[in-house]
Formats: C-alpha cells, sequence, structure tokens
C-alpha cells in the first residue's frame, strides 16, 4: 500500500492557492470497503488498473470528509494514467 500528499490547483472562483488531498492506491487483496457514517466506500480505480481511495477535505461552510470529490478524483486520473 502506498499513500500519496497531493496537490491540485483550487477549481472555481479562486485563481491561486491549491487544495491537499490523500491517495491510498495498491490495497491488497481483498479489496476492503471503507466506511464513512453510514456509507460503505468502495475503492475505485485509480488510472493505472489500481485500485484505492482518494480523499479530501472540503469546507463547504462546514469542513467535511468527501471520498472522490470531481476534481480531486480528476487530478488522480491524470497524475496514474499519462499516456
Amino acid at each position: 500500500m502506498a499513500i500519496y500528499i497531493a496537490a491540485r490547483d483550487l477549481a472555481g472562483i479562486v485563481p491561486i492557492g491549491t487544495h491537499q488531498f490523500i491517495i491510498i492506491d495498491d490495497l491488497s487483496t481483498p479489496y476492503q470497503n471503507g466506511m464513512l457514517v453510514d456509507k460503505i466506500i468502495s475503492p475505485k480505480n485509480l488510472g493505472n488498473g489500481t485500485l484505492g481511495y482518494v480523499i479530501g477535505a472540503h469546507n463547504r461552510g462546514n469542513l467535511e470528509v468527501i471520498y472522490f470529490e470531481k476534481n480531486d478524483y480528476e487530478a488522480t486520473l491524470e497524475y496514474f494514467d499519462k499516456k
């Protein structure tokens, strides 16, 4: 298992700054589902055939953990699926 601390440009109205998030990949078999309160979070393809998680904390009026947030996940796919 590898854990990455990643950063991407902010999406939206702020033209400068970065947002950090965590990527956990190369999970051992069998792949474990994560839990978030009463939700089951399943690992997804990170763009290279490896399953893992993308986890960010977002402040939408209240800091909350979001798995596979659209912009975080797209940045992960761009990083791992280099063509």
